[in-house]
C-alpha cells in the first residue's frame, strides 16, 4: 500500500500540501529559472529513486510555502508531459516516466519509482565544489530527515545497491556506484 502524497488536482489541494512543506515525498521550487532541467533532476531522480516514487511541485515558495506560480513559458514547458520528460531525462539515466500536470500557475510533476535500476545523473555541469552542480554518475534520494542527499561515485563506501527496497531506509549518503 502507497503513502505516497496524492497529485493535488485543485489550487486548494495544492496549497493543502504546500502548507504542509517539503516532506519526503514532495519537493516544493519555487521557479524553474535559468537552469531549468538541470535544476529540476536532481529532484526527479530523489522521488524515483525512493519505494512509491514522489510529487516535486514547481512554482511553490519551499519556505514559506507561497504558491508564487511560474512564468507563462515555464508553465507551457513544464505543464507539457513530453517536453518535461525529454528536458530532465537529458540529465538523468535511465530515464524517469514522469507525468506534468498544471494546477493553476504550478505545475506537478508526478515521479513513479524507478522499475530496474536506481536513477543517477547522466552527465554532470557545474563547479562540483559548488551546491547547485550536477554530477556525473551521482545518485540522489530522500533521507528519513525528508532532505535530498546524494551519493557520488567517487565516494569510497562500499556499494549497498542490491533490491529498490534499500532505499527507503539507507543509513549513510555515502555509496559507491564504480563496483
Amino acid at each position: 500500500m502507497s503513502t505516497r502524497a496524492s497529485v493535488p488536482r485543485t489550487v486548494d489541494e495544492l496549497l493543502a500540501l504546500a502548507t504542509r512543506g517539503e516532506q519526503r515525498d514532495v519537493e516544493l521550487k519555487e521557479s524553474v529559472g535559468e537552469k531549468g532541467a538541470r535544476k529540476i533532476a536532481p529532484a526527479v531522480a530523489a522521488m524515483a529513486n525512493l519505494r512509491d516514487g514522489g510529487l516535486v511541485i514547481l512554482g511553490v515558495e519551499d519556505k514559506t510555502f507561497v504558491l508564487r506560480g511560474l512564468s507563462a513559458t515555464e508553465i507551457a514547458h513544464w505543464s507539457d508531459r513530453d517536453k518535461a520528460r525529454s528536458a530532465v531525462n537529458a540529465w538523468l539515466e535511465p530515464a524517469v516516466d514522469l507525468e506534468s500536470y498544471r494546477v493553476g500557475d504550478c505545475v506537478v510533476l508526478e515521479v513513479p519509482p524507478f522499475a530496474r535500476t536506481p536513477i543517477i545523473a547522466r552527465r554532470g555541469k557545474g563547479d562540483p565544489q559548488q551546491p547547485d552542480a550536477l554530477i556525473e554518475g551521482t545518485l540522489f534520494y530522500r533521507s528519513s530527515a525528508r532532505r535530498r542527499v546524494f551519493a557520488s561515485s567517487r565516494d569510497t563506501t562500499p556499494s549497498l545497491i542490491s533490491a529498490p527496497t534499500l532505499f527507503s531506509s539507507w543509513p549513510s549518503p555515502a555509496l559507491n556506484l564504480s563496483d
